[in-house]
């Protein structure tokens, strides 16, 4: 069965009283119920915590791996260059660097 035939089945369900809702709306706030199983407290807060901390510091660890890497490659690339330029002779430095040859 398509889960959106679930989901409407489900949904009259809880509209029409035959089974217990799946939400509750008290004070402008809704309140999710477990149905299938139940959320003890204190594991429930340290899972939350822990998924916060990791959303939270995940993507700054991943950015500085990603800085670390672009700034080897730019390295890299500056000493290549550098190589590169030691292998010409002086008058086709001087010709490259005037920007006058074959273009």
């Amino acid at each position: 069965m398509p889960d959106y035939v679930t989901f409407r089945v489900r949904l009259h369900l809880e509209l029409s009283g035959l089974v217990p809702g799946s939400y509750a709306f008290h004070d402008g706030a809704l309140t999710i119920l477990p149905q299938a199983t139940s959320f003890p407290e204190v594991p429930t807060l340290t899972a939350l915590t822990v998924s916060s901390l990791f959303l939270t510091f995940a993507p700054a660890l991943i950015m500085m791996k990603l800085q670390g890497t672009l700034m080897d490659a730019e390295r890299r690339s500056a000493l290549q260059s550098w190589q590169l330029r030691q292998l010409l002779p002086d008058e086709a430095s001087a010709l490259a660097g005037a920007g006058a040859g074959p273009r």
